[in-house]
């Protein structure tokens, strides 16, 4: 894998002779309803759950998925403003701008700080200067296991477990004054947000924000952000110039839970991270020949993924036997 700039335009060039350039223009076109729509969608589920536990917290099963759909939720709502706020700079007003911070706010991120971070994985991807360098510090299944959590996911991601200092999202080297300056009050008003929750819990009805939010934010969420990395960068040829991602083909319910940004989805994403959501699939359709013609190899086994995540300890990044 490979992160120099003119190599990817070389890629780019590629992919978009091999696809036609209409395509590639299609591909990138903006449909500003189904943003809407989404971000609509995603955040009125959430203070749904929230604000209908009364009616479901006698019922176990529904308690239990609720917590389940909650901690899928704050992940998706991560995705969403990863996709239009990171990459698409959707908020072009300060309305929006708060809008995208704060839809990261039940995940207890700055967003500021982590688009600093993800440009920076896209920028310098695959080498020491990748934000992202410290999955490579996951070689045990005793940090993979930690990782699933909510303390493991903070801890290991600030870069502490990594040799480089330029690794790891909490590391600001390359952001402005006003970047900083953000950075700073988005973290405070993180604190001000989990001690209302935190006031709630006590002073309300801690069964609705313990199955509503700690459980979904401090459990499911890390569960779920662990298994999506899997398909990120995980399994890749590191000879291949042409390997950006862990090839596993998606499909509707996969593209649906991670947001069309993981296996193919996430190999595409790093040449081309401005498609919206709604028009991967079809330029998955029209590039996976170009990709397998230079030795891409599609998997179609998740559960293989997991295994050698998990249970054969396979390291990140590199080719897994298949």
């Amino acid at each position: 894998m490979n992160s120099d700039r003119e190599n990817l335009s070389k890629i780019r060039s590629e992919v978009a002779a091999f696809v036609g350039e209409n395509e590639v223009r299609q591909a990138h076109r903006v449909a500003p309803l189904l943003d809407v729509g989404v971000v609509i969608a995603a955040t009125a589920a959430f203070v749904a759950v929230f604000f209908s536990f009364d009616l479901i917290k006698n019922n176990y099963p529904m308690v239990v998925l609720a917590t389940l759909v909650q901690g899928w939720l704050i992940t998706v709502l991560g995705l969403i403003s990863h996709d239009l706020f990171v990459h698409r700079d959707f908020a072009r007003s300060s309305r929006l701008k708060v809008l995208s911070f704060v839809l990261f706010l039940p995940a207890t991120n700055s967003l500021t700080s982590y688009k600093i971070g993800h440009l920076r994985h896209h920028k310098h991807l695959g080498g020491t200067s990748d934000t992202e360098e410290y999955k490579q510090s996951l070689n045990s299944h005793l940090k993979r296991y930690f990782f699933a959590t909510a303390l493991g996911y903070k801890v290991l991601r600030s870069g502490v477990n990594t040799t480089e200092i330029s690794s790891g999202y909490k590391n600001l080297i390359e952001a402005t004054k006003a970047e900083r300056i953000a950075v700073s009050f988005e973290k405070a008003a993180v604190l001000v947000f989990l001690f209302a929750m935190l006031l709630i819990t006590v002073f309300y009805d801690w069964q609705l924000v313990l199955f509503t939010y700690w459980l979904p934010m401090l459990v499911v969420a890390p569960i779920i952000n662990s298994l999506r990395i899997i398909i990120e960068h995980a399994n890749i040829d590191p000879k291949n110039e042409y390997s950006f991602g862990t090839p596993y083909r998606t499909g509707l319910f996969s593209r649906f839970l991670f947001f069309a940004d993981s296996g193919d989805c996430h190999l595409v994403h790093h040449i081309y991270p401005r498609i919206p959501w709604y028009r991967m699939s079809r330029f998955l359709k029209l590039s996976r020949p170009f990709f397998e013609s230079k030795g891409i190899v599609y998997i179609d086994s998740y559960s293989a993924l997991l295994a050698g995540w998990f249970i054969r300890n396979y390291p990140h990044r590199t080719k897994w036997p298949s």
